[in-house]
């Protein structure tokens, strides 16, 4: 099954199938559980709380990690969490610390290095 909002021309698939067998997938998918549980429940108003250009830059790939995490393989997770955080991670400045460290535990996206 393939995940709604991971299209083959992403460039988070780059590598994807050799770092799934490198990658521990069972620590990831709980990490980005959290993430999602973090800010996508509603019982909280975490999500309304971040700074505007945050939340708009995390409500659509998180909502396609919640999908990966649910139906998705390791590799469609993967691919997923790379989206997550190339799409926050200019922003992170901004973040606050539960945030940014749930994001930091997500896999670099394609052609970015650590810092």
């Amino acid at each position: 099954m393939s995940v709604v909002g991971l299209p083959s021309w992403l460039p988070d698939w780059a590598g994807v199938e050799a770092e799934s067998r490198k990658f521990d997938v069972s620590a990831l998918r709980l990490r980005a559980q959290e993430l999602v549980d973090l800010v996508l429940t509603e019982e909280t108003d975490y999500l309304d709380a971040l700074p505007e250009i945050i939340e708009s830059a995390i409500v659509t790939p998180l909502g396609v990690l919640s999908d990966a995490l649910d139906e998705g393989t390791d590799v469609e997770v993967i691919v997923a969490s790379r989206l997550v955080r190339r799409a926050v991670d200019p922003f992170l400045a901004e973040a606050p610390e539960d945030l940014r460290r749930l994001i930091g535990h997500l896999p670099l996206p394609v052609g970015q290095s650590s810092r």
